[in-house]
């Protein structure tokens, strides 16, 4: 089974905006807040934001707890708020800093060597180019050779047994 291409077979067990446990209630509108949304809350701030926080938050194990429960795939958008800012999760509101959140799946993925988890960073909002280059130093920093590398036609040619060891 290793040696099959990661093309040929099903993906990880993923979770939808992985992250959005860490919203609050009371965390501010995110860029991705839709504007009729943002109209609604001006008009009705409690009644609109009970109802906000119930569709941002479509997770409520944490990421520890998603890993232990064999979740491999990640799906995480983040915003900067301001400028020089750390970047946050967000789904429809801010949640918390994306840094320590990587840093316990660094120890998770520390624990288990053998363990591929997939995180697929599916919005970047409000990002210039140097909060890209910060967030890949952070990863290169953390991750270091664990990353794996991509190349075209990285998708059909990669085996599970090469990502294992890249």
């Amino acid at each position: 089974m290793n040696e099959f291409n990661k093309h040929y077979i099903s993906h990880p067990t993923g979770s939808h905006d992985s992250l959005s446990y860490t919203i609050s209630a009371s965390a501010p509108l995110a860029p991705d807040c839709p504007k009729v949304v943002r109209w609604m809350e001006r008009l009705s701030s409690a009644l609109t934001r009970a109802v906000l926080y119930r569709w941002s938050v479509t997770q409520s194990a944490t990421l520890e707890e998603q890993l232990r429960n064999g979740v491999r795939y990640l799906d995480v958008r983040v915003a900067i708020q301001e400028k020089g800012a750390p970047p946050l999760v967000v789904h429809h509101l801010c949640g918390a800093e994306l840094g320590p959140l990587l840093a316990q799946l660094d120890a998770f993925l520390t624990a288990h060597p053998q363990e591929v988890v997939v995180v697929d960073f599916q919005h970047f909002y409000g990002f210039e180019r140097l909060d890209h280059e910060r967030l890949i130093a952070h990863l290169q920093g953390l991750f270091g050779a664990r990353l794996c590398p991509y190349w075209p036609g990285a998708t059909e040619e990669a085996t599970l047994r090469w990502l294992q060891v890249c």
